[in-house]
């Protein structure tokens, strides 16, 4: 038995709005209480996406009226998650968003992601973003390995480990102040 004063799920899938017949934030939240979780954070990969300040305001108007947890919100880091133009930052920070992410896109343009890096860290916001090149997946059905070579099929790679080197936190693991 493990005691706690409350669990997160900073990665939740609400699907509210528009795919409500998979999930919506009183059935999600629901579910999160029943296994000890007291706050979640909601992924914008909804339909459409939470790409707005109007979208967050949506989803905290929801929370309020019907989940069962806290409910912290998250906004897109671009337009419809689509990767090419940077969403409203600032705006959505501002009506409650707590990070910016293209959850389960990643932001395919270098120099689109140090903007949206650079306006988050104006509005001091945490980017999480989606790690994947597409270029490595193509149109692959499954990982590589022997069970993709046993039936044929063309598996994507799948790195045994990987250790992202010279990543850096403003705050080190000692709690001090690092950058």
């Amino acid at each position: 038995m493990i005691m706690a004063p409350g669990l997160v799920d900073i990665h939740v899938h609400l699907r509210e709005p528009g795919q409500e017949g998979a999930e919506t934030i009183e059935t999600g939240t629901r579910s999160a209480a029943a296994g000890g979780i007291t706050s979640v954070v909601a992924m914008p990969n909804t339909q459409p996406a939470i790409d707005s300040a109007t979208g967050i305001r949506f989803v905290l108007r929801r929370a309020a009226e019907t989940a069962h947890v806290r409910v912290w919100p998250s906004g897109s880091i671009t337009m419809g998650r689509a990767g090419e133009k940077l969403a409203e930052i600032g705006g959505m920070v501002k009506a409650g968003a707590v990070a910016v992410t293209d959850d389960g896109n990643s932001v395919p343009d270098a120099q689109l992601l140090r903007r949206a890096l650079e306006y988050a860290k104006m509005f001091d916001v945490t980017v999480v973003e989606h790690s994947e090149d597409k270029s490595l997946m193509a149109d692959r059905v499954m990982n590589e390995g022997p069970l993709a070579t046993r039936i044929w099929a063309i598996g994507a790679f799948r790195a045994n480990r990987i250790h992202r080197g010279r990543a850096q936190h403003r705050v080190g693991v000692d709690g001090r102040t690092s950058i």
